[in-house]
């Protein structure tokens, strides 16, 4: 391990380990209208979405509406799919009896299955995707999206003209008790995927990164690639910031990170973040976000590094419940998912901030105290939202596996439930 300073330099055996890793996972977006005059629905989570949709504008990359109204989306040519895990890129030109437009890209292997990502010419497109859907080996076709939207609907966004009622639920609000302050993580590896990280900011002078990497650019460099991109460096500093007697002071300064930039919603590249961190032996990941649809890829991935991470105690995928004061569906976005830990936002009394989303895919709640993060250069600004709470749920979940390291998913859901101040009903 390392600490780091203004240069990012990765050269612990654990760098080496994924720069390995990485030689099947790095993609580069390749556009084209494979899609867009194919009546072939895909499959989504036991639900048919048709890929002939109306179109907005012809561009490569096609942007389109799916017919849930609510999403637009890009697509890039490239098909996703899902396969045994024994499967192999040979195997996969062999089903689909075709020449790729770039060489197949194995993006997520997992316990039973993997996931490949297959660039296919236009001309024979058509021919090689019925060719592949008639494989019983491949359990999932779907094309590689981009997910756009109208308006913002980040976790890190507050809604905007949304009522201050919230939505009647009736679920218990978890409110841990106060961390430890002597145990700060030590020994735990904390992955955090966001928008990009700024390193050089003095409260992190001592952070110790064991891995990064900028998913879209191919690189190993974590840094902003545009002004907009604070939201990491948001993250990072309540749960990295050291100890000094200034704020921010982080949750868990004494874990190792690894540090991913993915500023987008590319399945691929969420599958090769999540591919990323468990390569680089996360014991935590933390997504202070969700996109605003759950696609099936996604779902599969969260459940196997819940059920076989950490060599089968589980890893703990965190999600922000998102900010836009409604109450969670089944199967709507990450949050939605019984397989990952879900965090709102919550008032010092316990009840949920007006503008939290809400529940019972809600795992706990973390209070909403307008925390000091890292700002821009020196400065330090105020990070609230579900986006802060969940990263407090992860400096949280790193100390509990700090003092006992043999802590299962099960587990720590658990005592997360337990280490309660105070349980209200919501009605």
């Amino acid at each position: 391990m390392w600490t780091v300073n203004n240069t990012i330099r990765n050269t612990s055996p654990l760098a080496d380990h994924c720069r390995r890793g990485l030689l099947a996972l790095l993609i580069f977006s390749h556009s084209s209208a494979l899609f867009a005059n194919s009546a072939e629905p895909f499959r989504n989570l036991k639900q048919q979405w048709p890929v002939q949709v109306e179109t907005l504008w012809h561009t490569d990359p096609q942007t389109i509406r799916l017919s849930t109204g609510s999403l637009q989306v890009q697509f890039n040519g490239s098909v996703l799919l899902k396969a045994p895990a024994q499967a192999t890129p040979e195997q996969v030109i062999k089903w689909c009896q075709c020449l790729p437009a770039e060489p197949i890209q194995q993006l997520y292997l997992g316990h039973s299955f993997s996931y490949f990502r297959l660039t296919l010419l236009q001309d024979e497109g058509t021919q090689a995707l019925q060719r592949l859907q008639q494989q019983k080996a491949i359990t999932l076709l779907q094309p590689d999206l981009l997910q756009l939207s109208w308006q913002p609907n980040s976790a890190a966004e507050r809604p905007i003209g949304t009522s201050a009622e919230p939505p009647s639920v009736n679920t218990q609000i978890i409110q841990p008790s106060e961390p430890v302050e002597s145990n700060l993580a030590e020994g735990i590896t904390i992955a955090v995927i966001d928008d990009g990280f700024r390193l050089n900011h003095a409260e992190l002078s001592e952070l110790r990164v064991a891995f990064s990497f900028d998913v879209t650019q191919g690189n190993w460099d974590p840094s902003p690639k545009h002004r907009r991109e604070r939201h990491g460096n948001l993250v990072l500093g309540l749960l990295g910031a050291k100890h000094d007697s200034q704020a921010p002071e982080g949750l868990a300064p004494d874990a190792d990170y690894v540090l991913i930039r993915q500023p987008d919603s590319w399945t691929s590249n969420t599958l090769i973040s999540l591919q990323l961190a468990k390569l680089a032996g996360a014991d935590i990941i933390n997504n202070s976000w969700h996109t605003h649809h759950l696609l099936e890829p996604i779902a599969d991935v969260v459940a196997d590094l819940r059920q076989h991470g950490r060599s089968g105690k589980g890893i703990p995928v965190v999600f922000a419940a998102g900010n836009q004061a409604q109450l969670l569906q089944p199967n709507e976005h990450e949050a939605s998912l019984t397989t990952a830990l879900v965090i709102g936002a919550s008032a010092s009394d316990g009840s949920p901030m007006d503008y939290s989303n809400q529940g019972p895919s809600i795992d706990a709640w973390f209070n909403d105290d307008q925390s000091q993060s890292l700002g821009r250069g020196k400065r330090t600004r105020r990070f609230s939202g579900t986006s802060a709470a969940a990263a407090k749920a992860s400096g949280w979940l790193a100390q509990q596996l700090s003092a006992d390291p043999t802590l299962t998913v099960e587990e720590l859901e658990q005592r997360l439930k337990q280490s309660q101040a105070s349980v209200q009903s919501i009605r």
